[in-house]
């Protein structure tokens, strides 16, 4: 017995000095090639927040708006940013053109503009940012301070993704200094290699056909299945996207399917409680990452940005050229098409039906089971140049504008926004109340939900509501319409049934809007490079960004065969 007390004692020494190695193998062994490049390129702006800035920001701006939209007061909300910015040429656009000849009033604001109830003592941010920087400092997230920090980012598979091909560091890396690094993750992490196959294969077919959503038409199981790997976020669980395509002389079909547990089609939505409307909240002790939002598709198709499938992929509309400018293309003439599936905002403009009712959660108003239809369009717009000056000063979008022509949407809500104007008085399920059209306004389904209004009947709305409440639904905060022009080129209908989602996109060839659109031209070009990026229940505005093109999605190829 003693022995064999010896025996186990030893053996738990010897697997405890093993674990212990293994626990610090990996920070011992971080190749010095790597950690010098890490070093230069890296830590600048991947460091920890300053102690003096850790109570200037919530937590739901632990993200990029942390260190790119400052806080500011109620004051300046009402007011609107130009209260203080006048002009482009002085103020948001120099920002993202950094140029050393500028003086430091020229990059952020000048001085006498400069207000303090927005960025108190406006100098030191000039001057930990902009003037002791060599491109403007920031703070990345995560820190990549400590041999730890690096060795986490590597396991995890971020690090790998920054870099890869289309990753949003990738621009920063010299091609040689971004194989030293994905050579040694690709030994701590399970994300892909540098060599994986990005295209999908667009297959001719000789009739056009109407889609429905279902995406079971015949034509689809003759086709290739291109499979996008991603690596699950916080946000988004979704581990892959399954893609086909097919086309005809005229139009572009695409169909995308991958897996989502819940049916998220709010982007903010109203409920009543106490005779009162509200945004609803998962959980009203906590409001960070809490907002009703809506589950969404982007697909970003290039037009002219350079080195888009080597370097920049669809890490050029979130990280520019110099640190701060997002939303924005980089160089002169660079353009990007962005189709853009949103579940609340065009989906169900024109139909939205519950095939079959299941579950909903009455706190998130989330179909948990159950199969819903839906018709519509996407919205189509297009990623311009941070400089373009032309087309407007746009705070709300910035270099993301809508193509020429009318949105999908408009806001359902009154003057004071505390309300919503409009409601179906008798939504017949789910899908048909979360989905408010200026078709059901017109023809008469709809009441008037805004208490202010004089022909407001408080009865009435009592009564809308209970059958709102017995569905487990939002009135949208939303009112769909058929966008006009080039707005309005992608149809797409869509199901989600038990957890599955299957969406269907048509489109011409050739629009006739090159300007605004990429322009599909298989006798002159087959291949042509796009970004793919799955957003569940996350939106700007309501959460922050939370979306899913980690792994293969920064960049892919549609391959006409």
């Amino acid at each position: 017995m003693k022995k064999i007390f010896i025996l186990v004692s030893a053996v738990i020494f010897i697997l405890s000095c093993v674990l212990g190695m293994n626990e610090n193998r990996n920070t011992e062994k971080i190749p010095t090639s790597v950690k010098k490049i890490i070093q230069e390129k890296c830590v600048n702006c991947h460091t920890s927040i300053p102690d003096e800035h850790v109570d200037d920001f919530p937590k739901s701006q632990t993200q990029c708006g942390s260190c790119h939209i400052p806080q500011i007061s109620e004051d300046c909300k009402e007011k609107g940013c130009t209260e203080c910015h006048l002009s482009p040429s002085e103020t948001h656009f120099y920002l993202r053109g950094y140029n050393k000849k500028d003086t430091p009033e020229q990059q952020a604001v000048t001085q006498s503009k400069f207000a303090p109830n927005i960025i108190p003592e406006g100098k030191k941010c000039i001057k930990c940012h902009i003037e002791d920087a060599e491109d403007g400092t920031g703070a990345g997230f995560p820190s990549l301070e400590t041999d730890a920090e690096i060795v986490a980012a590597a396991e995890k598979g971020t690090l790998r993704s920054w870099i890869q091909p289309g990753g949003f560091m990738a621009k920063y890396l010299k091609q040689n200094e971004a194989r030293i690094i994905t050579d040694w993750t690709d030994n701590l992490s399970r994300n892909r290699k540098m060599t994986y196959d990005p295209y999908l294969i667009a297959v001719k077919t000789k009739s056009d056909f109407e889609i429905d959503g279902r995406g079971e038409n015949p034509i689809w199981f003759t086709v290739p299945e291109h499979i996008i790997d991603l690596e699950p976020t916080v946000f988004t669980a979704t581990d892959k996207i399954k893609l086909k395509a097919v086309y005809t002389d005229k139009n572009l079909y695409i169909r995308a399917e991958w897996k989502d547990s819940t049916l998220s089609m709010s982007r903010g939505g109203w409920e009543l409680e106490n005779g009162s409307w509200k945004h609803p909240y998962y959980d009203p002790e906590d409001s960070d990452n809490t907002k009703q939002s809506e589950d969404r598709l982007s697909i970003i198709w290039n037009m002219s940005v350079k080195n888009y499938r080597t370097v920049n992929g669809c890490a050029v509309k979130c990280h520019g050229n110099v640190p701060g400018s997002s939303e924005f293309t980089d160089h002169e003439g660079e353009k990007a098409d962005i189709w853009h599936s949103k579940a609340a905002r065009g989906l169900g403009v024109l139909s939205a039906k519950t095939v079959t009712a299941g579950r909903v959660n009455p706190i998130t108003h989330e179909a948990l089971t159950g199969e819903y239809h839906f018709k519509g369009f996407l919205d189509d717009k297009v990623l311009v140049w941070y400089k373009a000056y032309e087309l407007g000063y746009d705070l709300e979008d910035s270099g993301r504008r809508g193509d020429k022509g009318g949105s999908a949407y408009s806001h359902n809500r009154n003057k004071s926004k505390k309300a919503p104007e409009f409601m179906e008085f008798a939504p017949v399920d789910f899908a048909d109340a979360m989905v408010l059209t200026q078709a059901e306004i017109d023809g008469g389904e709809a009441i008037v939900a805004d208490p202010n209004a004089k022909n407001f009947n408080k009865l009435k709305m009592s009564e809308a509501w209970n059958v709102y409440r017995d569905l487990n639904a939002l009135v949208p905060e939303r009112i769909l319409r058929i966008p006009s022009g080039s707005r309005g080129d992608v149809k797409h209908y869509a199901t989600w049934k038990n957890g599955v989602v299957i969406n269907e996109f048509c489109r011409a060839l050739d629009t006739g809007n090159s300007n605004d659109d990429v322009i599909f031209d298989p006798s002159k070009a087959k291949e042509y490079e796009f970004s793919v990026a799955v957003f569940d229940n996350c939106g700007r505005g309501e959460i922050p960004p939370g979306h899913n093109t980690y792994g293969d999605g920064q960049y892919q190829i549609l391959k006409f065969k």
